[in-house]
């Protein structure tokens, strides 16, 4: 019987078997390359790698909101006409600051100090004519700041309670600017900082933040005035004081026939006045009386 031998492979047939696999290999990689310059070239685009981006996002750079400065109750002013004297009152805030009355016969050249210090007056939070050498004002009386409305028949010598001045009045809360108090009740004012508010028979209106707003239907209406400083109620028309309009350097005032924003013509311009702190408005007759800083103007149309 033959025996056969197997034979050792040699070495250079080892190499030559590692050169062909590696032939093989650039072969392929080569056809992968062309295939996808192909892809290219058809347009059909090879499929894009994903990659996770381990870095944090961008935070967006806040915008900055405007800041409003809360207006000081104690120094709101109010302003009233009677044909035959002026009137006018700072709020002061009970316990704190003690409000100022004052009257003026000479169109406000010079004034009379007619506050009732002898009833404890605390706060006002509405001044109103009522006839010849007479006037009314919500108030807060005492240590402990009981709203009560007064009245005066004498020229603010003499000053009484009186229920119906305060039963019958709208007036913001003495604690709390948001809330309007009227014989209904009371309901929210538009903003929480409201100020400046007038009301005379169904016109009621009041500033918020260089916005004065009318009250419609139940539902507070913003006016077209912008920078809206103070509001009044005369004859069943409203006035709204404001600065920026185009015609006035100083202070305009706007009257709104009807208390109808669409009936607007200009009341007068206060020219020389400054629109810094607080100013009140006096509509009449005869022109718009503006109580800015120390001065009161009077302006025509």
């Amino acid at each position: 019987m033959t025996k056969y031998r197997r034979e050792p492979i040699s070495r250079g047939w080892t190499i030559a078997g590692l050169v062909v696999v590696a032939v093989v290999a650039v072969a392929l990689v080569i056809a992968a390359v062309l295939r996808n310059h192909a892809a290219a070239a058809s347009g059909t685009a090879a499929p894009l790698p994903s990659f996770t981006d381990a870095s944090p996002s961008a935070t967006p750079t806040a915008t900055p909101t405007p800041t409003h400065t809360p207006i000081d109750r104690a120094a709101e002013r109010f302003f009233a006409v009677a044909p035959d004297a002026l009137w006018r009152a700072t709020a002061g805030q009970c316990g704190k600051t003690e409000p100022v009355v004052e009257r003026s016969t000479d169109r406000g050249q010079t004034w009379t100090d007619v506050t009732p210090h002898y009833r404890d007056i605390a706060q006002v939070a509405s001044l109103d004519q009522i006839a010849a050498h007479a006037a009314a004002m919500v108030t807060e009386l005492g240590d402990d700041c009981t709203p009560t409305g007064i009245r005066t028949f004498t020229d603010g010598r003499f000053w009484e309670p009186f229920d119906a001045v305060i039963d019958d009045a709208h007036y913001l809360s003495f604690t709390d600017a948001a809330k309007v108090i009227s014989p209904d009740g009371y309901y929210a004012a538009p903003c929480d900082d409201a100020h400046g508010l007038r009301a005379a028979g169904d016109i009621e209106a009041v500033i918020c933040d260089g916005t004065a707003y009318e009250r419609s239907a139940d539902e507070w209406v913003p006016l077209p005035q912008k920078n809206a400083l103070a509001v009044a109620v005369f004859s069943g028309d409203l006035y709204v004081a404001s600065v920026g309009e185009k015609d006035c350097e100083g202070i305009a005032v706007t009257r709104l026939a009807d208390a109808d924003p669409a009936k607007s013509e200009s009341a007068g311009c206060a020219a020389d006045a400054t629109a810094k702190g607080t100013i009140a408005i006096g509509p009449s007759s005869f022109g718009t009386f503006v109580w800015s800083a120390d001065a009161v103007i009077l302006v025509k149309p």
